[in-house]
């Protein structure tokens, strides 16, 4: 899949999402663990559907998400393709399934 530009992540308009380094990071805020394990179980539904799934770490009060294709496509100016860790439409697409569940959630 295609690596995505700058441009075009910022177009995507995720208010939950910010792009750090190769990946797309949100953190979402829990009123307790369980709340958490909940969202989680959620997003990795979600995940299942769309056939890609976000890297997590939950913490105390805490839900940290970062999305990152490992086989994005980019290709050089000579027209070489190379495959990298970047951010892809798949990304865009689950960042806007788990705002939406988020929202659902209250988290």
């Amino acid at each position: 899949m295609d690596m995505l530009t700058g441009a075009e992540i910022s177009e995507a308009n995720l208010a939950d999402w910010r792009k750090l380094g190769q990946g797309l990071h949100a953190r979402y805020v829990v009123d307790d663990f369980g709340t958490g394990v909940r969202f989680v179980a959620t997003v990795s539904e979600a995940g299942d559907a769309l056939g890609h799934h976000p890297r997590v770490t939950l913490g105390d009060g805490y839900v940290d998400l970062k999305l990152v294709s490992d086989d994005a496509v980019y290709r050089d100016n000579e027209g070489n393709e190379h495959v990298v860790e970047w951010v892809t439409q798949r990304d865009l697409d689950l960042a806007r399934r788990i705002t939406d569940i988020a929202a659902e959630q209250a988290v």
